[in-house]
């Protein structure tokens, strides 16, 4: 688990480098009104208008979705330097809406979900949005951690570190669709949340051992 967590560090501090460049396009992918997106297409190359929609889903312009989605960008195509999906994307910078018609249970190369960046955040609603639509907290990524594993220890992550923190609430979430769901790594589990302090997570957890 600690070479999962120093391997998460670095893939997160590469991942804040390119995740879109700075053309015409992508501003107005991000900020933009559907007629700036739709201006600003002409002459875009392939590459260009698949970052624009990385672009669109990490600043929740929904309406520009569509518009790049027509003009070849694929909502299921994993882009940027750690090769998140789309809805991964979007789902790091809390817009998960701004993603339609993407797979909810989508991998990414370290069979990653959008769900488990959720959790691991402790981004409670977007959570039980994601389970809502029917994502399922069951899937762990290569290293054996699930949505439930990533809710108790956090994640290093330069924009929301909560490797320290007690998300109670999105462990009840979990638990609240997922009975039946169990820490994958129960030593380490124990080992989190007695070192945070986390007596509520305990208490929800103290059955699955």
């Amino acid at each position: 688990m600690r070479v999962a967590i120093l391997s998460l560090v670095v893939l997160i501090l590469i991942g804040c480098q390119g995740y879109h460049y700075d053309t015409p396009l992508t501003r107005a992918a991000a900020t933009g009104t559907p007629a700036d997106v739709t201006r600003t297409l002409r002459g875009a190359s392939p590459d260009e208008i698949q970052t624009a929609l990385i672009a669109a889903s990490r600043a929740g312009n929904a309406a520009a979705i569509p518009i790049l989605a027509n003009a070849g960008a694929d909502v299921t195509r994993p882009w940027g330097a750690n090769s998140w999906t789309p809805l991964e994307h979007a789902v790091h910078k809390r817009q998960a809406g701004s993603i339609t018609g993407a797979p909810v249970d989508q991998r990414d190369e370290h069979q990653r979900t959008a769900l488990r960046w959720a959790a691991g955040n402790g981004f409670t609603e977007i959570a039980q949005l994601l389970m809502e639509r029917g994502a399922d907290p069951h899937i762990a990524d290569e290293d054996d951690v699930n949505a439930l594993d990533a809710a108790i220890y956090g994640l290093p992550d330069l924009d929301n570190f909560t490797a320290g923190s007690c998300q109670t609430e999105t462990v009840r979430a979990i638990l609240a669709k997922a009975p039946d769901l169990t820490p994958s790594e129960k030593r380490w589990n124990r080992i989190a949340t007695k070192l945070k302090q986390c007596r509520d997570i305990e208490r929800l957890i103290a059955t699955k051992y």
